[in-house]
């Protein structure tokens, strides 16, 4: 619902949100191309790093998609403060033409219309911020997936693989808050 409300060039439109035969679906624009994820995955394998102007050009493309999510306003102009919480190469498509789309508000938060589990940690652990793994210690805002934007660059720039390492929640929560 929140990303159907959106509309700007780097965000993946959704042009329905609806349930048929008891199953809900939506119905969203096609971005013919690979995520990031495959991409970096592709890189990884020829061991090199994304192009340092293909990375710089992603995290702004993106980073733009969230400017306008951040700064979305409802019908009497109340801010909407929109926090996607899940900003991570798999969810960034670059066309084969070259767009950068940012897809999957699915577990975006508006903070002034809709609510969200207290507690619940939601995202890819990877790619959260110190806020997010611990829920309730700060408000969540925009800075979250600053920081998440912050994690997929280096991982495109570098080619070494992911900024934080760990093979269960407690290694990369301390990776992420502690370290």
């Amino acid at each position: 619902k929140i990303a159907s409300i959106l509309r700007h060039t780097n965000i993946a439109r959704v042009y329905e949100f609806a349930r048929a035969h008891g199953e809900y679906f939506i119905a969203m624009e096609h971005v013919d191309g690979k995520d990031m994820r495959t991409v970096l995955e592709r890189c990884r394998a020829k061991k090199k790093p994304v192009p340092p102007e293909h990375a710089a050009y992603v995290a702004a493309e993106i980073s733009s998609a969230l400017h306008a999510a951040h700064s979305a306003v409802d019908t009497k102009r109340r801010p909407l403060r929109i926090v996607h919480r899940d900003v991570s190469p798999s969810n960034v498509r670059p066309s084969y033409e070259g767009d950068i789309k940012l897809l999957d508000f699915g577990i975006a938060q508006a903070l002034m219309k809709f609510t969200s589990e207290i507690g619940v940690l939601k995202g890819k652990f990877s790619y959260m911020s110190p806020e997010q793994w611990e829920p309730g210690s700060q408000p969540l805002d925009c800075r979250a997936d600053l920081f998440s934007v912050g994690v997929s660059l280096y991982e495109m720039s570098t080619g070494s693989g992911r900024l934080f390492k760990g093979s269960a929640a407690p290694e990369l929560y301390k990776a992420v808050v502690r370290d």
